[in-house]
Formats: C-alpha cells, sequence, structure tokens
C-alpha cells in the first residue's frame, strides 16, 4: 500500500511539472497570437 502511494505521489508531481509546462507554452502562444493580431490590424 505504502509503495503505491509513493508511487501515485510521484506521478502527481510529474503531471504537475508537465501541467506547468504546458501552460507556460499556452501563455507564450496566446502572447503571440497577441501581437500578430496587433502587427495585422496595424497593416
Amino acid at each position: 500500500v505504502q509503495q503505491t502511494i509513493q508511487r501515485q505521489e510521484e506521478t502527481i508531481e510529474v503531471l504537475k511539472g508537465d501541467n506547468n509546462q504546458l501552460r507556460q507554452q499556452c501563455l507564450k502562444l496566446n502572447a503571440v497570437i497577441r501581437q500578430q493580431r496587433k502587427d495585422y490590424c496595424v497593416k
């Protein structure tokens, strides 16, 4: 039981890391889209 809990906690930490990376990537892509919209509207 203890090993299962430990593995589960490790999996949760990995998923949290993946989640944070994806969140950062989304923020960067949103910034790119925002900038492209501004550039397009200026033209």
